[in-house]
Parts: C-alpha cells; structure tokens; sequence
C-alpha cells in the first residue's frame, strides 16, 4: 500500500472515530464511556488503547448492541463468557459491568497467549480456536480491522488527548 493509500485510510478512520453521525447506536464517540474504558484497562494492565479498540469494532461504543450470537453491549461478551469471568449475565447491559468484562477477558487472554494478534483473535473466536490453530477467515479480518483502529489510537494520542480536555471543558 502506498502513502498516499495509508494517509487516506488513517484519514478516514479519523473521520469515523470523532464525528460518525450515524453508527451504530447514531452517537460518536462517547468520552465518558472512552473514559471508562481507559480506567478499566488500567485497572487490568493492559493497553488501554488495544481495550478501546475492541470495543470500537465490536460495538462502536453502543451500550445497547445485541450480537447476532448472543453478545452482549459494549465488549460483545457471551453470557457464557461473562459466566466464567463470576459476572451475572443480567448485568452485561451496564456498561462498567460490560468494560469490567471485557478488561478482565483481555487480561486473562494475555495471561494465556502474552500476544496481541492471539489475544485479540482469542477475544473474537475464542481461546479454544487459537489453541487449536483453527481461526476463521472473518477472524482475520476481525484482527485486521482492530489492529487498524488500535494503530489509529497509538498514532493520535494528543489527538484524543485534547479532544478529551474540549469536552471536559463544556
């Protein structure tokens, strides 16, 4: 991909991230719940920006998504994955619950793979698909598109930095 290609695409992206009129829930980027989510990847150790990421291309931040598997708000996660992290289904729907969840899921999947491209294709696929080498094409993808978003972030922190103290400010 040449130069050009790659500015056009980060360009974009941008676009999306900060004024997406219409994704999703119809919202942008909510600080508040951007906020949390940086919070809670903290409070887990990991990459705020790589928490963040997941969450953009699962549910671009709508805390009311419904996957078409059974995936529940913010981070996307099961009911039976919720189970095995000791967090009550029914409670997926609040979104610290959710970010809760889905940073306790990244830890552990750090903790089993201690890397990000297995991590974040074991967040999509599960950990039992990695192990076996048997990720699904649309898993791929799936890592292509958060490894994208979470280049975007890396690449624009003073980007999201300022924005942050702008709406803090109103």
């Amino acid at each position: 991909m040449c130069y050009n290609q790659t500015m056009l695409r980060f360009w974009w992206l941008g676009l999306v991230l900060m004024f997406s009129p219409v994704l999703a829930c119809g919202s942008q980027l909510p600080p508040d719940l951007y906020v949390k989510a940086v919070q809670y990847a903290r409070a887990f150790q990991i990459d705020p920006n790589l928490l963040v990421a997941i969450v953009w291309v699962e549910s671009r931040f709508c805390p009311e998504a419904l996957g078409s598997h059974g995936e529940i708000g913010l981070g996307q996660i099961l009911p039976s994955t919720a189970e095995a992290l000791g967090v009550n289904p029914a409670w997926l729907w609040n979104v610290d619950w959710n970010l809760w969840a889905a940073a306790k899921h990244l830890r552990d999947l750090w903790n089993t793979f201690h890397n990000m491209k297995l991590v974040i294709e074991a967040y999509n696929a599960g950990a039992g698909a990695v192990e076996e080498g048997t990720i699904p094409l649309s898993t791929e993808q799936y890592y292509i598109n958060v490894n994208y978003v979470y280049e975007y972030l890396e690449a624009h922190q003073s980007v999201l930095a300022a924005w942050l103290g702008q709406v803090a400010s109103r």
